[in-house]
């Protein structure tokens, strides 16, 4: 299944779920409701004939005599339900009041009719729940004999003058029993039914529409990768979003961005290559070609110029080894506690002992150690020296400070006019990348240099830039980690 069929599904079903529960519980709630209005009929019911029942058992002395009984019995026989037809006669006198027969039930109009609880007329219908007396000892006197007192579990008591008499007990119905009440119950499940339809429809409906709509974006996202996968860098993601999905687009359009700049790196790497190396090329052919054809000499000075631009392209092809090789990250380290304060020191004085003079001035506190290599640092000190060197004028300052801060060893090379521009700062760390486009073949190399310090530093976990400097040249600042991966 694709994800937008997996996310329709997981919508459609949880509605599903949610609707049909709703549904159920509205259903049972319709019945338990309807059935409870019918409990309360029978309520009010057994209160009406209980108060007939007082009066009677009163005008009989006090006594539930036979005739008390028998016009209970007729009472129930004739009481019907208020949706029949026709009025009954409740509380209709025996023919001889004083044999102790039910006298006429409170409000009761002349000819035997008589109002509902809320004024309506009483009408004929089916008879009532099964109803019983019994007196306050339990024993039955009149009514349904079909259950015993605990089966007609609703019961109502009956008092005179502040004292229990009798208990009148029924049991109310649970299920619908009448032809209108049962097709009432269908119509209203019916309706239920065709409501579930139509919003399990619109659910359905609802529910691909939004899962088309989360997908759709995963799909430009895909197609941009794929685009990416082609070849096409300049391919850039428009989605204005907040969520999840904006942040990997962002993601996508940042990975897009960042292998157009590769590649225009590359591009701009191969062009330096091609530049760096055909010129000591063409000046050795030309030269050869000088010499063959008479024009110059073949000489000691002739000869020391072959060696300088051999040395030159040695030199070259050395920096690209080297930065290919720190790029894989094909270099050895071995790790272990260095003193990078000993190492700069030891570097420094040695370019100080080639030049005959002391080229640096250094600054450095003491117990400045880290987790590294010895040589690869050395290596990272000694390139960051020549690059001063070489692009300082003479007579120049050069300074090296070197200090700890917070959980990190601070190296500082600084050097004077002239100056690299501040836009350009951070590109000087791009392979084959220099200022000036036409470099004299004084100042020679070919860019590789700062690039290899930055691989080397990063391989010890650490971070270097470069900004200008006070001294009015270039300012370069590395900070190494004092503890390792790993290292407590």
């Amino acid at each position: 299944m694709s994800i937008t069929q997996r996310l329709f599904v997981a919508i459609f079903g949880l509605t599903t779920v949610v609707l049909v529960v709703t549904l159920g519980v509205a259903r049972w709630s319709f019945e338990r409701g309807l059935l409870d209005y019918v409990t309360a009929l029978e309520q009010e019911r057994l209160t009406h004939l209980a108060v007939g029942l007082e009066v009677g058992y009163g005008e009989a002395g006090g006594e539930w005599t036979p005739e008390v009984r028998r016009g209970m019995e007729r009472r129930l026989r004739e009481w019907r339900r208020p949706d029949a037809d026709r009025p009954p006669r409740i509380g209709a006198r025996a023919p001889d009041a004083r044999a102790g027969t039910l006298a006429d039930e409170p409000g009761e109009r002349p000819g035997g009719r008589r109002r509902g609880p809320r004024g309506g007329r009483r009408r004929r219908g089916a008879p009532a729940p099964p109803t019983a007396l019994f007196d306050v000892d339990g024993e039955w006197l009149a009514g349904s004999m079909e259950f015993d007192r605990e089966g007609l579990d609703h019961g109502l008591w009956i008092e005179s003058r502040g004292a229990r008499i009798g208990e009148l007990r029924s049991r109310p119905r649970r299920i619908f029993e009448r032809a209108q009440e049962a097709e009432f119950s269908r119509a209203q499940w019916r309706a239920s039914l065709l409501t579930g339809a139509f919003a399990l429809f619109a659910a359905a409906a609802l529910s691909w529409a939004l899962a088309v709509a989360i997908v759709a974006p995963l799909r430009r996202v895909t197609r941009g990768v794929r685009a990416l996968s082609d070849g096409d860098y300049a391919v850039r993601l428009e989605e204005d979003r907040a969520d999840e999905l904006g942040a990997l687009i962002e993601d996508v359009n940042l990975l897009a961005r960042t292998l157009e700049l590769s590649q225009e790196s590359r591009r701009r790497g191969l062009a330096d290559v091609s530049h760096e190396l055909r010129t000591p090329l063409t000046i050795l052919v030309g030269e050869l070609q000088a010499i063959r054809d008479g024009v110059r000499a073949f000489d000691a000075e002739q000869l020391g110029s072959f060696e300088a631009e051999v040395d030159r392209m040695r030199r070259l092809v050395d920096d690209l080894y080297q930065m290919s090789v720190t790029d894989l990250g094909g270099l050895g380290y071995e790790w272990v506690r260095v003193d990078v304060g000993e190492v700069l020191e030891g570097t420094l004085e040695v370019m100080s002992t080639r030049a005959g003079e002391e080229v640096f001035s250094l600054e450095r506190e003491r117990g400045l150690e880290v987790r590294g290599d010895a040589i690869r640092l050395e290596q990272l000190f000694v390139n960051l020296a020549r690059n001063s060197v070489a692009y300082t004028d003479e007579p120049g300052a050069r300074r090296v400070v070197a200090y700890s801060e917070r959980d990190e060893v601070c190296v500082v090379f600084e050097d004077g006019p002239p100056g690299v521009a501040e836009e350009h700062c951070e590109q000087l760390f791009e392979p084959l990348f220099r200022t000036d486009a036409s470099r004299t073949r004084r100042t020679g190399g070919a860019g590789l240099g700062l690039a290899i310090c930055r691989n080397i530093v990063e391989a010890h976990g650490g971070r270097i830039s470069a900004s200008p400097s006070g001294l009015g040249g270039l300012r370069v600042a590395i900070r190494l980690p004092m503890r390792g991966r790993g290292e407590p």
